[in-house]
């Protein structure tokens, strides 16, 4: 059964606590919200990446796969900020290069670069957890340390193992379909008719799926007690203690260093750059 983007390896980063790799994404989104500079989320964005490679023993082979979603979206965010960045009264901007009724300035480029570096280390936070968290792992961590109602908990874990069981039909429904002879037709009508034919059996079988697993949840008395036993109990350990202090120090050093060396990482996004209209 296909499970997302999870990768298997056992390293590490697998083995840690699904709410601590959860977690960190809010504070590196809110830091990264904050600052305006491009040293801070290119180190984040380093950080996040060097440890899937190395905790997470990720091959670089699959990062890469799940890095090139974010490309057509990193390169729509650097043209049209660049192209649609307006410096401040006070700024006298160099420009860099024209194209026809655009023109890219210097510090249209760099900041546009800030930004797509930005997305980038939040995109990167989020795949540590992606590729590295079971799904499963990540439900029964809610449960059992966020007190996540069990009946919600293990209903949203039955909906997301029916993905790919619904998958699997729709392509024994079509295959069904071929062999009777069913025409496919053509014409505006031709598409719809045919989406008919496919979603009627799939909801069918798929409100079938739901309600065998509503009895058996019912034939299992579960949440019918406060309290529950489990075959495997997730807890923090040691391991997750030393993986966010490493975190906090990384962030504290970063920024540290970058006030040190007198580099611009603001933390004033009120006063940043306008934008052409």
């Amino acid at each position: 059964m296909s499970q997302g983007v999870y990768v298997e390896t056992g390293s590490s980063l697998h083995r840690l606590n699904p709410l601590t790799k959860f977690v960190l994404v809010i504070p590196t989104t809110l830091i990264l919200t904050l600052v305006v500079d491009i040293a801070v989320p290119a180190l984040f964005s380093l950080f996040f990446l060097l440890a899937l490679l190395t905790l997470g023993r990720v091959p670089a082979s699959r990062l890469g796969r799940a890095l090139l979603p974010f490309l057509p979206v990193g390169i729509g965010l650097l043209w049209t900020t660049a192209a649609f960045y307006q410096t401040r009264m006070a700024e006298t901007p160099t420009v860099a290069l024209e194209l026809g009724p655009f023109q890219l300035t210097w510090p249209g480029i760099v900041y546009a670069v800030s930004i797509v570096l930005r997305v980038l280390a939040i995109y990167a936070s989020s795949l540590l957890f992606l590729l590295t968290t079971h799904p499963t792992d990540f439900v029964l961590a809610l449960v059992q340390q966020c007190r996540l109602p069990v009946r919600l908990g293990y209903g949203v874990m039955a909906a997301y193992r029916f993905v790919p069981l619904l998958s699997a039909e729709l392509a024994q429904i079509r295959a069904a379909h071929r062999v009777r002879g069913v025409p496919e037709g053509g014409g505006l009508l031709a598409a719809p008719r045919r989406l008919l034919g496919y979603a009627i059996p799939l909801l069918a079988s798929g409100i079938r799926r739901a309600q065998q697993v509503a009895v058996a949840m019912d034939a299992r008395a579960l949440g019918a007690q406060p309290r529950r036993t489990f075959y495997r109990r997730l807890r923090f350990s040691r391991s997750d203690l030393a993986f966010l202090l490493a975190y906090a120090s990384f962030t504290v050093i970063v920024l540290t260093l970058l006030v040190w060396m007198g580099l611009p990482a603001r933390l004033d996004v009120f006063s940043g750059p306008t934008m052409r209209r």
